[in-house]
């Protein structure tokens, strides 16, 4: 690595005594990465479950469900068709994202923000969320590293046919 590089790859860590170190990136890789950092770098790393809930409360037409007032989970359950069990752990889920309110009496209700995925309002985000949540389309994003190692389109080795074809 020439001079010039290392100087346009100096950071700054956080010291063991609070105050700041910088260095280069060689002299800084054994330094721990700051607790904020982490926390967002995981974040971004289970980012693919957020999409999924909202995709599935979409697809199980859940906030149509929500629309009339709130409901238990196996009350839902009962409507859409699924297991009671895993419809709880899906509408908690979909609670801590702000998607449904999860009352005291367990009951979940539609927030502001699970509104933008019912069918009937204008504006809604619906058909999207299930678009892009369908198998279609994550799937061949599953194979990104290997279009970037080939430079070749992962659709139709993933799906077996193009998108529009699938």
């Amino acid at each position: 690595m020439s001079n010039l590089e290392k100087k346009e790859l100096r950071v700054v860590v956080p010291g063991g005594d609070g105050e700041m170190l910088s260095g280069d990136r060689d002299a800084v890789s054994s330094v721990l990465v700051d607790a904020s950092i982490a926390r967002q770098m995981s974040d971004m790393i289970r980012a693919f479950r957020i999409s999924q809930i909202v995709g599935t409360i979409a697809q199980l037409g859940i906030p149509d469900q929500l629309e009339s007032g709130a409901r238990t989970a196996t009350e839902l359950a009962s409507l859409i068709g699924s297991h009671a069990g895993a419809t709880n752990r899906l509408m908690r889920a979909a609670s801590d994202l702000g998607l449904v309110a999860w009352g005291s009496d367990a009951r979940f209700t539609l927030t502001a923000l699970g509104q933008s995925l019912r069918s009937d309002v204008p504006g809604s985000v619906r058909d999207l969320a299930v678009a892009l949540t369908s198998p279609g389309h994550w799937l061949p994003w599953g194979r990104l590293n290997e279009a970037v190692r080939t430079g070749r389109r992962q659709t139709a080795e993933t799906l077996g046919a193009e998108l529009f074809e699938y």
